[in-house]
C-alpha cells in the first residue's frame, strides 16, 4: 500500500464511504453493498441489492468493472457489511439477541496505483440500534475489489463498449 501518492483522494473517498455506511445503518433494514467511485469530473455511487446469491454477487462485480471502464474511474471504494451472529443469540430479550454479535463495515479502496482496506467496527446499543463506529482497523482482505480499476486510462472505444454493455445489463447506470 502506497497511499501517499494520493492521500487527499484516499481520505475523501474513505470518509464518504464511511458516511454512506453510517446512513445505511442508521435507517435500518437490509444493508446494501455499494461502490463509490471517482473520476476526473465526478464522485458517483452505485448501490447493489444483494439477495445473497452467487449470481447476484458476480453480476455486481461485472457491473463494477464495466462502470470503471465506461466512466474512466481513477479510484473507488467498495462498501460491504460483514457480520457474525451466533446461533445462540435468539433469546426473547433484545439485549440477549445482540450478545456475542459482531459486525464490521469493510471499506476496500483501490486506485490505479494503490489499494487499502479498513474495517469499521459497528457499535450498537443493547436493543440493537446503531450508535456509531469503533476505531478503524487496517486489514488485508484478498479478492475484494481487486482489479476493478483499470491500471491505465481506457481508450474511447473501450469506454463506449463498456457503456453499451452497462446499459444492457443495468439500464439507468
Amino acid at each position: 500500500m502506497n497511499i501517499d501518492s494520493n492521500q487527499q483522494e484516499y481520505e475523501t473517498l474513505m470518509e464518504l464511504a464511511a458516511d454512506c455506511a453510517k446512513h445505511q445503518l442508521q435507517r435500518g433494514g437490509a444493508f446494501q453493498p455499494a461502490y463509490l467511485y471517482l473520476n476526473d469530473s465526478e464522485i458517483g455511487l452505485l448501490s447493489f441489492a444483494d439477495d445473497g446469491s452467487a449470481e447476484a454477487s458476480t453480476k455486481f462485480g461485472q457491473t463494477v468493472c464495466l462502470l470503471a471502464i465506461a466512466h474512466n474511474v481513477t479510484a473507488c471504494v467498495m462498501i460491504v457489511l460483514i457480520e457474525k451472529i451466533p446461533e445462540s443469540s435468539s433469546g426473547p430479550d433484545p439485549a440477549d439477541a445482540w450478545a456475542g454479535t459482531w459486525e464490521f463495515v469493510l471499506l476496500c479502496y483501490e486506485s490505479r496505483v494503490d489499494t487499502a482496506q479498513s474495517m469499521l467496527p459497528v457499535l450498537r446499543s443493547a436493543s440493537g440500534e446503531f450508535t456509531g463506529f469503533g476505531d478503524p482497523q487496517a486489514v488485508e482482505v484478498p479478492g475484494h475489489l481487486s482489479g476493478s480499476v483499470p491500471t491505465q486510462e481506457p481508450s474511447l472505444a473501450e469506454r463506449r463498449e463498456a457503456d453499451r454493455l452497462l446499459k444492457v445489463q443495468r439500464p439507468g447506470v
